[in-house]
């Protein structure tokens, strides 16, 4: 069966061990589709109306259906802010 956790990060990391796990996000991130979408919807086009991949949490059925273990499922907010959730099949 599917399932789905948050990464949790520690609060008692080193500067440099923070730096490195936001790098490596980061570039997790900027390896999909939805970073650019967002950049597009909202500084390029100005339409605000991003065409996320996936749409919605059926991110969980694609990683079930392909034997996939990670996700990243986006959301740009405009103003150059961002959430990301990182999607774990159990």
């Amino acid at each position: 069966p599917g399932g789905m956790r948050l990464i949790d990060v520690p609060l008692d990391m080193s500067f440099a061990e923070a730096i490195l796990a936001e790098y490596r996000l980061v570039t997790r991130v900027m390896e999909g589709h939805d970073f650019y979408e967002g950049v597009r919807a909202v500084l390029i086009d100005k339409d605000n109306r991003p065409a996320w991949s996936p749409a919605t949490l059926a991110a969980l059925d694609e990683l079930e259906r392909t034997g996939g273990r990670f996700g990243l499922q986006t959301m740009c907010e405009g103003g150059g802010q961002a959430n990301v959730t990182i999607i774990e099949r159990l």
